[in-house]
């Protein structure tokens, strides 16, 4: 589109810059946090409440009122949104909660999946697909562990 003068084209980019800055909800791209970790976000101005879609996946702490700490507790997908006191939406994004892939091997015998963390020295390792017998045996030494740091610490584990 082609202005007859300077004064009308300057207008029409004054109005859609006002448009768009009077916008209340900030969204912002999906964020994304590992499995078993925590995330610090940074809000743009301070908020009052934070709220998990689904606190099966992932939880927040406040850690001030413009940084929350995200923890990954399960896969999937689920939506944060930050308020500030007055209720106005601060941010409105979604979290997906993914495995962390530095180090991971995952070996294949068939149809059957192993784990691997390999950091240093590879160890076994739980993650979504891994064989049923391999699971549970790491599910059973990672108790048997616990009990026995629990029995050496004096208590009733």
């Amino acid at each position: 589109m082609r202005f007859k003068t300077p004064k009308v084209a300057l207008t029409s980019l004054c109005i859609g810059a006002a448009l768009v800055s009077s916008l209340s909800v900030v969204q912002a791209a999906s964020l994304s946090v590992a499995l078993n970790q925590s995330r610090i976000i940074s809000l743009s101005e301070p908020a009052s409440t934070f709220v998990v879609g689904n606190p099966s996946i992932a939880d927040a702490n406040f850690a001030s009122p413009t940084k929350v700490l995200i923890l990954g507790k399960a896969y999937g997908v689920t939506n944060l949104i930050a308020l500030d006191a007055s209720g106005k939406v601060i941010l409105n994004t979604s979290l997906h909660v993914v495995t962390y892939q530095n180090n991971r091997v995952s070996l294949y015998k068939g149809s059957s999946k192993q784990s691997l963390d390999c950091y240093g020295e590879c160890v076994p390792m739980i993650d979504i697909g891994d064989d049923t017998d391999t699971v549970l045996s790491l599910i059973k030494v990672t108790k048997d562990a616990h009990d026995l740091a629990g029995q050496a610490a004096g208590g009733d584990n």
